[in-house]
């Protein structure tokens, strides 16, 4: 059930990607903020793990 949900998700949104005919500027930008987003939370993670050690 889960998968397909995810599967179905994926699917809805490459369609929209295809639609849109801008994909490699979108994706661009998408791993742009995820890029960002992850280095934040590294960061984040790092600072918690020295206040509770």
């Amino acid at each position: 059930m889960f998968n397909l949900k995810m599967v179905w998700i994926m699917y809805l949104v490459l369609k929209d990607l295809m639609a849109l005919n801008k994909q490699k500027l979108i994706i661009q930008h998408f791993f742009k903020k995820a890029k960002n987003f992850f280095f934040f939370f590294s960061t984040f993670w790092n600072l918690s793990l020295q206040l509770l050690l």
